[in-house]
């Protein structure tokens, strides 16, 4: 009964905040509160529809009763998140910062030494004219971390098992410290930097 409670508020809260969301896109604005209670709404549904699902998931094979609603959730999240929280169809109207490969001054290419900077200033400097750019904590970033999280819990937990328990933190954390760097050392699209000087 709290389960198809916690299903109907969500519903509720969802239904509200996208209205609000939609209602405000039409006068040109994006008001992010209103992106989070809609994502809040779907949060709310997601695990309690997900609970309600409990003998469906534990009747499957194998490790799946925990990995599927695992996956179900992650995937929901994300798409939710880049709907929501960072409307990809509102890029003309809000000032997200601009995917870096070259300088936009100059045009010169950023190198491996250059991005490799940023871990350790906190900004992406050109090494020819001196133009520096600061990243923009997006969405996109959240999700990569998250994503990496989720991913080195499930392997440790369920492809490699280590019956040590230190040794199992120490590779997780070797791992993090290796796959979080990435995503500002390898340019891809998802990367958003604004110029500052």
């Amino acid at each position: 009964m709290l389960l198809r409670i916690m299903v109907f508020v969500g519903t509720l809260i969802f239904v509200l905040g996208l209205y609000l969301l939609v209602k405000n896109y039409k006068n040109g604005k994006y008001i992010k509160g209103y992106g989070l209670l809609t994502y809040a709404g779907v949060a709310m549904v997601l695990l309690g529809v997900i609970l309600l699902m409990e003998p469906v998931f534990t009747s499957l094979p194998g490790n799946l009763p925990k990995t599927v609603p695992l996956v179900i959730a992650i995937c929901t999240c994300i798409i939710a998140s880049k709907l929501l929280l960072e409307p990809t169809f509102l890029k003309n109207k809000i000032k997200r910062g601009v995917f870096i490969k070259n300088c936009t001054q100059c045009n010169k290419v950023f190198s491996f030494h250059n991005r490799l900077k940023v871990l350790i200033n906190g900004y992406l400097k050109c090494s020819h004219c001196n133009a520096i750019y600061e990243p923009k904590h997006n969405v996109d970033r959240g999700i990569y971390f998250g994503i990496i999280f989720i991913a080195n819990i499930i392997v440790f937990n369920h492809i490699i098992i280590l019956n040590n328990f230190m040794l199992q933190i120490k590779w997780q954390t070797l791992m993090i410290m290796i796959t979080y760097p990435l995503f500002d050392l390898l340019p891809h699209r998802w990367q958003r930097y604004e110029r500052i000087s």
